[in-house]
């Protein structure tokens, strides 16, 4: 019985520095470690917003990438700006809503934002049913319009509350997984309508636009069930934020904890380098780092990390050193969006007049897009670990600007269709893939209490998509479609100064 007892109260009655020494050497290592590999739980909101996302973009994807464009065209008697006009009323709701509900997201909860968000995609969606059956175009424009409120409420909080659920260091890979959900989903719609067009004759009249777009309505329905379960009470707490960025604030602080780490159980001492000279008399070589400070060797490392980032503090042309990332990030978006809204809902139109392509080919392209996309996506993804995520998204845009170009040459040229549109897929591709890095370099950049007004920028974005579209009617009335890609293209070009402006300011991922 006393020796039973001895072997229970040994451990206790070890001072710390032995029960440092005797601790193996990966517990030492484990403590450099991202968090996130030691959490034993996801958020279940995790889950939810990757199931909503994939339902919302097929629904989207169904009725909103190329039918309603081709509706709205046949409606207007084959007038290409008011495909633009419609899709700028959009926009603007978005843009009216978007930026209160930021604001209002970080004030108050997010999954109460997301609640009302999901009443309002209800009316939307029985109105937009409603008006493609009575092919109104009055009454489309008004659904059309609440379709933006909701996207406006809807998309601030959701990211906000996507980025809330993961731990620092983890958000390029999560975003990446629900940028490719979002493929899929986006790839989901156009099969759906290949297949309603194929069994409705295949041809672009407006009742079989109609019968698509109404589908689109229906399918959207689960994914603004999904908007009530979401909760702001599964988000990541704040101390293991906390801690995660105390660990993780830069590649090199980990590097040189273990470095710290290994010295201690190999050697049991420490470099100069890192100890610093103000701490050699309270360095033991049989106890390495620990009698250093209080805290050991993580001290040393938050020192390193302050060195490292001392750049990161400096004022950036004339902008605060803590906003410069997410406001160059940002702008690039936002710029990114302009040029492509003022083309991409020409490109149905164009497949349509240009090319003479029936409904099922313009769908088939769709779907060979969003593969391309997805599979680009993953690529982009692993050559951000590697040379860093604002220099993939230049490279990747300044690809898509090429094809684009070469795109529209051929077209010039009398080219095959068919190289025409493999020009296409691969300038979506490229330009389309590396959205996820963006959204995940401006949410680590920003602090948690600020995420619902940074996320509204990307309803801003979405915003760009539908209000330029207006800009794009009338290039495309005054001088042609071909002309509207050319200006696209120069102005995606131009959108990728600001994020070379600060390649050597964001943070690296694990």
């Amino acid at each position: 019985m006393s020796s039973n007892t001895s072997m229970l109260s040994e451990p206790l009655l070890r001072n710390n520095h032995e029960s440092d020494q005797l601790q193996p050497p990966e517990e030492s290592i484990q403590r450099f470690l991202p968090l996130e590999s030691t959490l034993s739980t996801k958020s279940k909101n995790i889950n939810l917003i990757l199931a909503y996302t994939f339902f919302t973009f097929s629904a989207r994807s169904l009725w909103n990438q190329s039918v309603l464009s081709a509706f709205v065209y046949l409606l207007k008697s084959n007038d290409p700006k008011y495909v633009g006009f419609l899709t700028g009323l959009m926009g603007m709701a978005q843009l009216s809503t978007s930026l209160p509900s930021g604001w209002l997201a970080d004030k108050y909860r997010r999954d109460t934002m997301l609640r009302v968000g999901s009443g309002i995609g209800f009316v939307a969606a029985i109105s937009t049913f409603i008006a493609s059956r009575m092919n109104s175009f009055v009454l489309l424009g008004s659904s059309l319009a609440i379709w933006g409120l909701f996207w406006g409420v809807v998309n601030t909080s959701v990211t906000a509350l996507f980025a809330d659920s993961i731990a620092d260091g983890d958000r390029s890979y999560y975003f990446m997984q629900r940028t490719l959900i979002q493929q899929c989903g986006s790839l989901f719609g156009p099969i759906m309508a290949l297949i309603m067009f194929a069994k409705l004759g295949d041809e672009w009249t407006l009742g079989q636009c109609s019968i698509v777009i109404c589908a689109g309505q229906v399918l959207a329905i689960p994914a603004l069930i999904l908007l009530s379960f979401m909760n702001d009470d599964y988000c990541i707490q704040e101390k293991e934020s906390a801690a995660y960025d105390t660990h993780t604030s830069s590649q090199d602080e980990i590097e040189d904890g273990l470095e710290c780490a290994a010295g201690h159980n190999d050697s049991g001492s420490i470099s100069d380098s890192l100890c610093g000279e103000e701490n050699d008399s309270d360095v033991d070589q049989e106890h390495g780092c620990h009698n250093a400070s209080e805290d050991g060797c993580e001290d040393i490392a938050l020192l390193v990390s302050d060195d490292l980032s001392a750049e990161e503090h400096k004022a950036f042309f004339c902008i605060p050193a803590n906003r410069a990332v997410p406001v160059f990030v940002a702008s690039a978006d936002v710029m990114s969006g302009l040029a492509a809204g003022m083309s991409i809902r020409y490109f149905p139109i164009f497949f349509m007049d240009n090319l003479q392509l029936n409904p099922a080919q313009v769908q088939v392209i769709f779907i060979v897009s969003m593969l391309s996309m997805a599979a680009m996506t993953r690529i982009a993804q692993w050559v951000g670990t590697k040379i860093g995520r604002v220099q993939t998204t230049v490279l990747c845009k300044w690809i898509g600007v090429f094809l684009l170009k070469a795109m529209i040459s051929s077209q010039q040229r009398g080219m095959a269709p068919l190289y025409v549109c493999i020009l296409y897929v691969l300038r979506t591709a490229a330009m389309n893939s590396p959205s996820s890095l963006t959204r995940s370099v401006l949410m680590d950049h920003v602090p948690k209490g600020e995420r619902g007004k940074w996320s509204a920028l990307e309803s801003v974005n979405m915003f760009s998509w539908a209000g330029s579209a207006a800009v794009g009617g009338l290039l495309v009335d005054c001088e042609g479609i071909l002309f509207n890609f050319q200006v696209t293209a120069l102005c995606q070009l131009l959108a990728t100064i600001p994020l070379m402006m600060v390649f050597k300011r964001v943070r690296r991922e694990n």
